[in-house]
């Protein structure tokens, strides 16, 4: 199960790498929600996932940080460094 800490999505206690979600390659999904075919609410589902091997190509790892300090919720990414 996710939880937020320090504002960043975690599982486990670390935070949750995602990836830019190429749906051709993600064999696991259901894409009930993937915003990249066009489902989800008003237009703007899922386009994120959590395996690296169905990501697109050239896609670089992110964190989800919670933003929480305007009138709504946002989810904004945050690049990994490159090592």
């Amino acid at each position: 199960m996710s939880q937020i800490i320090d504002g960043y999505i975690c599982k486990g206690g670390k935070r949750v790498a995602f990836y830019d979600c190429d749906p051709a390659k993600n064999e696991t999904c259901k894409k009930t929600s993937c915003g990249l075919l066009g489902r989800g609410f008003g237009g703007s589902g899922c386009t994120a996932t959590t395996d690296r091997a169905a990501s697109r190509e050239g896609a670089k790892p992110y964190y989800i940080k919670v933003d929480k300090s305007g009138p709504e919720v946002s989810f904004v990414r945050e690049y990994m460094e490159e090592a």
